[in-house]
């Protein structure tokens, strides 16, 4: 397939069964190419799925006008891809219908486009929840300069009828300067307003009846959701001259959406969720805390990111100092390397590891643990564009 668009389609790429990858693919400055391709096998080409751009809108490429330039840029927004939880259906922009991006519902089993519903506004990056049955989208009328993080209005559609055209309506409390941070439950999602390099006022959004509240009025640095158990913990930090005047550290907002609570005090950063031992984790530049809603449950020392094995019986201290495998009660077993490490990523059967260092990705094999040189050119600018196809 051609180049892609953006590695950080691999992060939402993969279905949940780890059997499909979709990803965008093109050639820069060749609308006809802009196409979603599917990968089934690494070993085999992948199969181009739809083009990303209609038959008219590829030819106006000759006289690309305002909202054309507004369309392809928000078909290269990243986040485009959700798949639903059994990895059948997936939804994902494209401009397939009219002269702006719209999300699109692809049904992997029969190979089949839905179109949702069409609007003049560029819509993108769309969410489902976690019971498959709604989707937010980010949508915007006209695509100002690109920035990090996008200020949109937030919209919601039903799809518990995907075949007859969905129900959208502007999700509650959405603005301009709204933004979606996840899932809690299947009718509950996250949303926050941001400002320059601040995030605050979370709200708590029920999909379906529209209702909304405030729960955290002030900024915050980070905030990472387990949608699984429905709670989110937040970074706080009250740094000078900032307009936050809540106290620094870990906040939790516990299952069912409940009121924020103070969990922990201190400066915190790289708070993280692990799926493996149903835990919050957090760094405060002397160890990594390891939480949950009852409080501290482990600290490990001179570490400032740590990644669990898929069993839960081992954990990776990993950072600019190194890395160390540990088992999961925080014994010490190996120092792996004392070069810098960029991210680390586990096989699924913990038989072994890769770690990218500065000069290429590295395979570690239990329980020699003797690094092996995969490749020197491998994309470095994001830790989580890292996935495993087991499909074939």
């Amino acid at each position: 397939m051609p180049s892609a668009l953006d590695p950080t389609d691999l992060i939402d790429g993969i279905s949940p069964n780890g059997r499909i990858l979709l990803v965008r693919s093109g050639t820069q400055g060749s609308y006809d190419e802009l196409a979603m391709y599917e990968i089934v096998n690494p070993c085999i080409s992948a199969k181009k799925i739809v083009n990303l751009l209609s038959i008219e809108l590829q030819q106006a490429k000759l006289n690309p006008d305002k909202k054309l330039t507004s369309t392809l840029e928000g078909l290269q927004q990243s986040n485009p891809i959700s798949w639903s939880a059994d990895s059948i259906d997936v939804l994902f922009p494209a401009a397939l219908y009219g002269n702006t991006s719209d999300v699109v519902l692809y049904d992997s089993a029969n190979e089949r486009i839905y179109r949702l519903g069409l609007n003049d506004q560029q819509d993108m990056m769309p969410s489902w929840d976690p019971d498959s049955e709604w989707a937010v989208y980010q949508s915007i009328d006209i695509l100002p300069k690109l920035t990090p993080n996008m200020h949109t209005r937030l919209f919601a559609m039903d799809l518990t009828d995907p075949v007859s055209i969905p129900n959208h309506y502007a999700s509650p409390s959405s603005s301009f300067e709204g933004s979606f941070a996840g899932w809690l439950t299947g009718n509950t999602f996250l949303t926050y307003s941001e400002s320059e390099d601040e995030l605050m006022n979370l709200r708590l959004n029920e999909v379906d009846s529209g209702e909304s509240q405030n729960i955290f009025s002030g900024t915050f640095k980070e905030i990472v959701i387990d949608s699984q158990k429905g709670s989110a913990a937040l970074i706080v930090r009250n740094e000078q001259n900032s307009h936050n005047t809540d106290v620094s550290g870990v906040y939790y907002l516990p299952v069912s959406g409940e009121k924020i609570s103070f969990l922990m005090p201190g400066i915190f950063a790289n708070l993280e969720y692990s799926s493996e031992v149903e835990k919050f984790m957090a760094s405060n530049g002397k160890e990594v805390v390891i939480f949950d809603e009852t409080g501290v449950n482990q600290t490990v020392a001179n570490e400032q990111r740590l990644i669990f094995s898929p069993n839960g019986n081992y954990f990776i201290g990993w950072g600019p100092s190194g890395a160390r495998l540990y088992s999961s009660d925080g014994i010490l077993i190996s120092t792996i390397t004392n070069n810098s490490v960029k991210a680390s990523i586990w096989e699924p059967s913990t038989k072994g590891f890769y770690l990218l260092q500065s000069n290429g990705l590295y395979q570690y094999v239990l329980p020699s643990l003797q690094g092996k040189l995969v490749t020197k050119d491998v994309y470095a600018n994001n830790e989580d564009t890292f996935v495993w196809l087991r499909g074939y």
